[in-house]
Protein backbone atom coordinates (compact mmCIF):
# COMPACT_ATOMS: atom_id res chain seq x y z
CA UNK A 1 0.00 0.00 0.00
CA UNK A 2 2.93 2.21 1.31
CA UNK A 3 4.13 2.22 -2.53
CA UNK A 4 1.36 2.67 -4.46
CA UNK A 5 0.07 5.58 -2.23
CA UNK A 6 3.16 7.39 -2.72
CA UNK A 7 2.87 6.33 -6.67
CA UNK A 8 -0.47 8.25 -6.27
CA UNK A 9 0.97 11.39 -4.54
CA UNK A 10 3.44 11.88 -7.11
CA UNK A 11 1.19 11.81 -10.09
CA UNK A 12 -0.71 14.82 -8.20
CA UNK A 13 2.65 16.85 -8.39
CA UNK A 14 4.53 15.92 -11.89
CA UNK A 15 2.62 14.57 -14.72
CA UNK A 16 1.78 10.63 -14.71
CA UNK A 17 3.42 9.96 -17.32
CA UNK A 18 6.98 11.12 -15.91
CA UNK A 19 5.48 9.44 -12.64
CA UNK A 20 5.32 6.21 -14.07
CA UNK A 21 8.70 6.75 -15.80
CA UNK A 22 10.90 6.90 -12.70
CA UNK A 23 8.76 4.71 -11.39
CA UNK A 24 10.45 2.29 -14.20
CA UNK A 25 13.55 2.83 -12.59
CA UNK A 26 12.32 -0.51 -10.15
CA UNK A 27 13.04 -2.59 -13.26
CA UNK A 28 16.93 -2.02 -12.98
CA UNK A 29 16.97 -2.39 -8.88
CA UNK A 30 15.18 -5.58 -8.89
CA UNK A 31 17.74 -6.70 -11.34
CA UNK A 32 20.40 -5.60 -8.78
CA UNK A 33 19.47 -6.81 -6.18
CA UNK A 34 18.82 -9.93 -7.79
CA UNK A 35 22.36 -10.08 -9.15
CA UNK A 36 23.05 -9.46 -5.81
CA UNK A 37 20.59 -11.81 -3.24
CA UNK A 38 19.63 -14.27 -5.50
CA UNK A 39 23.32 -14.67 -7.59
CA UNK A 40 21.40 -14.10 -11.09
CA UNK A 41 23.47 -14.18 -14.40
CA UNK A 42 24.50 -10.66 -15.54
CA UNK A 43 24.73 -10.54 -19.28
CA UNK A 44 24.25 -8.94 -22.19
CA UNK A 45 20.91 -9.92 -23.04
CA UNK A 46 19.26 -8.86 -19.58
CA UNK A 47 21.34 -5.38 -19.06
CA UNK A 48 19.97 -4.74 -22.83
CA UNK A 49 16.30 -5.47 -21.67
CA UNK A 50 16.78 -3.49 -18.37
CA UNK A 51 18.12 -0.27 -20.25
CA UNK A 52 15.32 -0.50 -23.17
CA UNK A 53 12.78 -0.71 -20.19
CA UNK A 54 14.06 2.44 -19.18
CA UNK A 55 14.48 4.03 -22.30
CA UNK A 56 11.10 3.20 -23.66
CA UNK A 57 9.17 4.50 -20.22
CA UNK A 58 11.30 7.32 -20.78
CA UNK A 59 10.48 8.43 -24.22
CA UNK A 60 7.35 7.55 -23.36
CA UNK A 61 6.89 10.13 -20.90
CA UNK A 62 7.91 13.14 -22.94
CA UNK A 63 10.13 13.96 -20.41
CA UNK A 64 8.32 16.92 -19.15
CA UNK A 65 10.23 18.41 -17.06
CA UNK A 66 10.91 22.62 -16.37
CA UNK A 67 14.27 23.68 -17.56
CA UNK A 68 17.00 23.51 -14.62
CA UNK A 69 17.06 27.57 -13.76
CA UNK A 70 13.61 27.33 -12.17
CA UNK A 71 13.86 26.91 -8.57
CA UNK A 72 10.16 28.11 -7.73
CA UNK A 73 7.22 26.80 -6.20
CA UNK A 74 6.31 24.57 -9.38
CA UNK A 75 10.43 23.05 -9.42
CA UNK A 76 9.67 22.26 -5.82
CA UNK A 77 6.71 20.24 -6.30
CA UNK A 78 8.12 18.61 -9.15
CA UNK A 79 10.83 17.39 -7.37
CA UNK A 80 8.32 16.25 -4.22
CA UNK A 81 6.50 14.47 -7.23
CA UNK A 82 10.05 12.77 -8.57
CA UNK A 83 11.06 11.89 -5.30
CA UNK A 84 8.01 10.04 -4.24
CA UNK A 85 7.73 8.30 -7.28
CA UNK A 86 11.45 7.08 -7.00
CA UNK A 87 10.44 5.94 -3.45
CA UNK A 88 7.46 4.15 -5.01
CA UNK A 89 9.62 2.54 -7.74
CA UNK A 90 12.06 1.28 -4.13
CA UNK A 91 9.14 -0.11 -2.46
CA UNK A 92 8.25 -2.07 -5.32
CA UNK A 93 11.52 -3.08 -5.40
CA UNK A 94 11.30 -4.30 -2.16
CA UNK A 95 8.47 -5.60 -2.67
CA UNK A 96 9.26 -8.30 -5.45
CA UNK A 97 12.94 -8.97 -3.52
CA UNK A 98 10.82 -9.91 -0.71
CA UNK A 99 8.46 -11.78 -2.63
CA UNK A 100 10.50 -14.24 -3.97
CA UNK A 101 13.31 -14.50 -0.82
CA UNK A 102 9.66 -15.55 0.92
CA UNK A 103 7.71 -17.44 -1.44
CA UNK A 104 10.46 -19.12 -3.95
CA UNK A 105 10.88 -22.30 -2.36
CA UNK A 106 7.15 -22.51 -2.75
CA UNK A 107 7.82 -23.11 -6.75
CA UNK A 108 6.95 -26.78 -6.83
CA UNK A 109 4.09 -26.35 -4.65
CA UNK A 110 0.48 -26.80 -7.13
CA UNK A 111 -1.59 -25.93 -4.47
CA UNK A 112 0.34 -22.55 -3.43
CA UNK A 113 -1.64 -20.34 -5.97
CA UNK A 114 -4.96 -21.01 -4.07
CA UNK A 115 -3.46 -20.17 -0.69
CA UNK A 116 -1.73 -17.37 -2.11
CA UNK A 117 -4.78 -15.44 -3.19
CA UNK A 118 -7.07 -16.55 -0.33
CA UNK A 119 -4.02 -14.79 1.76
CA UNK A 120 -4.31 -11.61 -0.28
CA UNK A 121 -8.26 -11.89 0.36
CA UNK A 122 -8.05 -11.91 3.98
CA UNK A 123 -5.02 -9.34 4.16
CA UNK A 124 -7.46 -7.18 1.82
CA UNK A 125 -10.17 -7.94 4.15
CA UNK A 126 -8.87 -7.59 7.58
CA UNK A 127 -6.11 -4.95 7.03
CA UNK A 128 -6.77 -2.77 3.60
CA UNK A 129 -10.56 -2.58 4.25
CA UNK A 130 -10.20 -0.78 7.34
CA UNK A 131 -7.24 1.35 6.62
CA UNK A 132 -9.65 2.56 4.23
CA UNK A 133 -12.51 2.96 6.12
CA UNK A 134 -10.26 4.95 9.00
CA UNK A 135 -8.83 7.66 6.09
CA UNK A 136 -12.21 7.76 5.17
CA UNK A 137 -13.10 8.68 8.66
CA UNK A 138 -10.19 10.92 9.75
CA UNK A 139 -11.18 12.74 6.38
CA UNK A 140 -7.50 11.74 4.43
CA UNK A 141 -9.26 9.76 1.47
CA UNK A 142 -12.75 10.32 0.45
CA UNK A 143 -14.24 6.77 -0.03
CA UNK A 144 -16.70 6.23 -3.02
CA UNK A 145 -17.60 3.23 -4.49
CA UNK A 146 -18.31 2.38 -7.65
CA UNK A 147 -21.64 2.99 -9.31
CA UNK A 148 -22.88 2.56 -12.52
CA UNK A 149 -21.53 0.06 -15.70
CA UNK A 150 -18.61 1.37 -16.49
CA UNK A 151 -16.96 2.02 -13.42
CA UNK A 152 -18.31 -1.65 -12.05
CA UNK A 153 -17.17 -2.77 -15.20
CA UNK A 154 -13.90 -1.37 -14.60
CA UNK A 155 -13.53 -2.07 -10.77
CA UNK A 156 -14.07 -5.84 -12.65
CA UNK A 157 -11.43 -5.33 -14.71
CA UNK A 158 -8.70 -3.77 -12.50
CA UNK A 159 -9.56 -6.87 -10.00
CA UNK A 160 -8.67 -9.14 -12.78
CA UNK A 161 -6.04 -7.43 -13.94
CA UNK A 162 -4.29 -7.57 -10.17
CA UNK A 163 -4.53 -10.87 -10.00
CA UNK A 164 -2.84 -11.32 -13.47
CA UNK A 165 -0.46 -9.42 -11.71
CA UNK A 166 -0.16 -11.91 -9.04
CA UNK A 167 0.12 -14.76 -10.78
CA UNK A 168 2.84 -13.20 -12.87
CA UNK A 169 5.36 -12.64 -9.63
CA UNK A 170 4.67 -16.15 -8.78
CA UNK A 171 5.87 -17.05 -11.99
CA UNK A 172 8.64 -14.45 -12.34
CA UNK A 173 9.56 -16.58 -8.41
CA UNK A 174 9.49 -20.07 -10.69
CA UNK A 175 11.49 -18.90 -13.74
CA UNK A 176 14.08 -16.96 -11.53
CA UNK A 177 14.76 -19.61 -8.93
CA UNK A 178 15.24 -22.55 -11.76
CA UNK A 179 17.17 -20.82 -13.64
CA UNK A 180 20.50 -22.19 -12.88
CA UNK A 181 22.98 -19.93 -15.58
CA UNK A 182 26.72 -19.94 -15.95
CA UNK A 183 28.74 -16.99 -17.44
CA UNK A 184 28.18 -18.56 -20.77
CA UNK A 185 23.94 -17.93 -21.20
CA UNK A 186 20.94 -15.69 -20.10
CA UNK A 187 18.00 -17.33 -19.59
Amino acid sequence: MGYNYAWLLSASFIDLRLTNAVFQVSVALVYVASVQLFGEAVCVERLLGVMLSLAGSFLASGLRWDDGRSTGPRHQLQVVGFALALSAAVGYTAYQVLFRWIFGHLKQNASFLAHFFSWISLWHLLIVLPLVLAAHVAGIERLQLPHGLFALLGTGVSAMIASTVNVLYLCIAHASAKCHCGPECCC
